[in-house]
């Protein structure tokens, strides 16, 4: 029991700002604004408001007084919070680290309670610009399905335009539907229908389809092919595709186009050409005089004679073929890390090199010598040029 006046007094402050404490926290748990878990986190901190409160008596006489601004902002803030922008529940771990740091102060501190309004803040605005590329980002997928979803449309619809005018092989149509549908989307999306890039790659497959179509005045050269390779790659470079990939695909499509040009030229060999009737000429029997023909006389040699007199033999003679035109294109991309290669130097010394790495960016190949030092390098087009001056030959055997 109080003894004195200032005892009485002292006792009559106590309950009065419990009172007004416990009023305080009471507003705050009867907010239904505020999230639950928030308002079970801010009642958490009655007991040291009532620390404060007694410590400074100014505490509910200013409402500029730091604590209860720090109240009143995370009041505010949790009201304005929104759980399913904030993924990561970072504001109610903000508010809870904020509380037991409060909670273990020793003494009041006006600087740390502004310090923690400018946290929570801070975390707030965080939370809605994350919330907002989020959103931005939602959006800007939704119309990017859009946009894929009528490039897939037109691009299907152009090559099927192209496709149903011929025929295509099992293999020429997998790639048009697979990895150059995806090509051609792409280049709708970048850039559109109209654009240059998107007409490139569809002009490629005009060429590709034209190319199997070959007739009397159309013929499958190395420039073809290395036009239509080096198209091919240009669009799978676009399409994530590994450059080994690329050279297996690259690979493939020369294999198949140069043995569809084979067939196709064999095809038109066994074609028997039109007979044509050559009108012969009347034999007239009086222009053929009897007594100018001279009779064969047989003279027997005897044999001793016969092995002395040399009898040249009669050497028939064969027509000679022409040589097959050879595809040096198709053996440079053919040719294997591995491979065993002659170089003939000017002075007409022949140096044996291996193939030891094709660069996936340059496309040069490099060769070493038997011990793994570099020789040389040669770019595809060298490699060709040489083997047509027959300055280099392979040999894949080591040496």
């Amino acid at each position: 029991m109080p003894t004195n006046d200032k005892e009485i007094d002292k006792d009559r402050k106590i309950k009065e700002t419990e009172a007004l404490v416990n009023a305080l926290f009471q507003d705050v748990n009867d907010n239904q604004d505020v999230p639950e878990v928030i308002r079970k986190l801010l009642y958490k901190l009655s007991d040291r408001f009532m620390a404060i409160a007694l410590d400074t008596p100014n505490l509910f006489v200013f409402e500029n007084h730091q604590a209860r601004i720090f109240l009143q902002t995370a009041i505010q803030t949790s009201i304005d919070w929104n759980q399913e922008e904030d993924a990561n529940n970072s504001y109610h771990k903000n508010v809870k680290s904020i509380i037991e740091k409060i909670n273990d102060l020793e003494t009041y501190d006006s600087k740390i309670f502004i310090k923690f309004s400018k946290e929570l803040e801070k975390s707030l605005v965080r939370i809605k610009k994350r919330a907002s590329i989020k959103k931005k980002r939602l959006q800007e997928k939704l119309q990017g399905e859009e946009k894929i979803k009528q490039a897939n449309k037109i691009t299907t619809q152009l090559l099927s335009s192209l496709g149903n005018k011929k025929k295509l092989p099992a293999f020429i149509d997998k790639i048009i539907k697979n990895e150059w549908s995806n090509v051609l989307v792409l280049m709708h999306i970048r850039h559109s229908e109209e654009s240059t890039e998107f007409q490139l790659h569809l002009n490629f497959i005009k060429s590709l389809i034209d190319a199997l179509q070959l007739g009397k005045d159309k013929k499958l050269t190395n420039t073809k092919l290395k036009s239509l390779s080096a198209g091919y790659k240009k669009g799978l470079q676009l399409v994530a595709f590994h450059q080994q990939e690329i050279e297996v695909k690259q690979k493939q499509l020369l294999q198949f186009l140069i043995k569809l040009n084979q067939t196709q030229s064999k095809a038109k060999q066994v074609i028997k050409p039109k007979e044509v009737k050559i009108a012969k000429k009347p034999v007239q029997k009086a222009a053929i005089k009897q007594d100018k023909i001279k009779p064969i006389v047989f003279v027997h040699t005897p044999k001793s004679t016969q092995a002395k007199t040399p009898v040249k033999a009669q050497v028939k003679r064969i027509p000679i073929e022409k040589k097959k035109k050879i595809n040096f294109l198709e053996i440079v991309s053919q040719m294997k890390i591995g491979t065993w290669v002659e170089f003939k130097q000017i002075n007409n010394k022949v140096i044996k090199a291996k193939l030891s790495w094709i660069s996936p960016i340059t496309g040069k190949f490099l060769f070493v010598d038997a011990q793994g030092v570099k020789l040389t390098d040669r770019t595809n087009q060298e490699l060709i040029d040489e083997l047509e001056k027959r300055t280099i030959r392979i040999v894949n055997k080591k040496p």
